[in-house]
């Protein structure tokens, strides 16, 4: 059993031809959008370009994976770069994607795009070109595909192809975490600096993250891998 997301990508890349790898990409990043929590909330109807009503006759534009917005029904354009993470991104490697999500498809345009890419390493030019964009441009790296409570697993390494994802299981702080997060919180609210000195095996690192959860919530947010970000620099002054 493979159960992170690199050792899926790791799999994923052991394929034969780059169209192999980059169409289980794609079925890859269907099923991230479909189990976290955060994008499931948000998109419905999330397919592969192919399977979208709406292309036509058309193949390979650009656009990879397509997304609905649940709130407004508008659509959002998705293009998916799998990438070695040595490899530079170019800004000719998303002109067409830019090209074909800025076009109307049997009357329905595009009003938000992603480019999610397995390689943080962008040229200058490929970063010019997500500013001053008329369809707003986001960004999804391997750090926030790896940031989801996803159960990455391959159900047989020997086929790489074998893949079956699921919501990650959440589990409820014990009583002593409870005890030990509502304590934390108070002394929070008269300093920004503490000390928390608990027992090995008390599970600390656990009640560190159901503390990040109630502190995003306290502050009306979410918690996705942004919010742990904004808020771990609290938690490291404990």
């Amino acid at each position: 059993m493979l159960t992170t997301i690199d050792d899926v990508i790791a799999s994923l890349d052991k394929l034969p031809t780059n169209s192999e790898k980059g169409t289980k990409f794609e079925e890859l990043m269907v099923g991230y959008f479909a189990h976290d929590p955060m994008l499931s909330s948000q998109y419905k109807n999330v397919s592969r370009w192919i399977d979208w009503a709406h292309r036509g006759s058309t193949a390979d534009v650009g656009i990879d994976l397509v997304a609905q917005d649940r709130a407004t029904d508008e659509w959002t354009a998705i293009q998916c770069k799998f990438y070695a993470p040595t490899q530079p991104l170019a800004k000719s490697s998303i002109d067409s994607f830019f090209t074909a999500s800025g076009k109307s498809w049997d009357g329905v345009g595009f009003t938000n795009r992603i480019i999610i890419s397995t390689t943080d390493k962008w040229t200058s030019h490929a970063e010019d070109a997500l500013d001053d964009q008329a369809i707003p441009v986001q960004r999804i790296g391997l750090p926030e595909i790896a940031a989801s409570p996803i159960d990455w697993v391959v159900a047989n390494p020997a086929r790489p192809l074998d893949l079956n994802l699921a919501r990650g299981t959440r589990f409820a702080a014990r009583p002593h975490q409870v005890s030990a997060i509502e304590k934390i919180l108070e002394g929070f609210a008269s300093s920004d600096r503490g000390q928390w000195i608990s027992a090995c095996g008390t599970g600390k690192t656990f009640t560190s993250l159901k503390l990040a959860e109630s502190m995003a919530k306290e502050a009306g947010g979410g918690f996705g891998c942004c919010s742990w970000r904004r808020r771990s620099s609290s938690l490291h002054r404990l």
